[in-house]
């Protein structure tokens, strides 16, 4: 029996009881949840714990790594402030801090330099990522 296999909780939890309908107070047992690193950081998922909102959450993530990056960064965090927070400022994913404070000055910075201008990018990325951070090279404000 596979989670994915279901289109909710509540289904899921119908099949389970149905399999053990011998049983008159069924423990069930989620013996193997492989993949699902970034439920079990959320507190969704455990060994013997399956959140009623796991589908709900799950239809809202379009990119795991993502999330789990900002949770990295960020620590322990609710779902909802967990996705406002990706949604609001997640910048994409780089080599480097460099490529990505060239990414910032070519899309976000409102003058374009002088061609004649050379520009320090590692001292720039130093500064710059004060304001930001990274992990699993997925950047995000802070």
């Amino acid at each position: 029996m596979l989670i994915r296999d279901y289109s909710n909780y509540d289904e899921l939890l119908t099949t389970m009881y149905e399999l053990h309908s011998d049983e008159s107070n069924p423990e069930f047992l989620l013996s193997d949840y492989e993949g699902c690193s970034l439920f079990e950081k959320l507190r969704l998922i455990g060994e013997r714990f399956l959140s009623p909102e796991i589908y709900e959450i799950a239809e809202q993530i379009n990119d795991s790594e993502v999330f789990e990056a900002c949770l990295d960064c960020l620590g322990n965090i609710d779902f909802q402030n967990l996705l406002e927070y990706v949604n609001n400022f997640y910048y994409g994913e780089y080599a480097n801090n460099i490529e990505f404070v060239e990414y910032l000055y070519e899309n976000d910075i409102p003058f374009n330099l002088p061609s004649f201008v050379v520009i320090d990018w590692e001292a720039n990325a130093r500064n710059i990522m004060y304001d930001y951070f990274e992990s699993n090279g997925h950047y995000f404000k802070s």
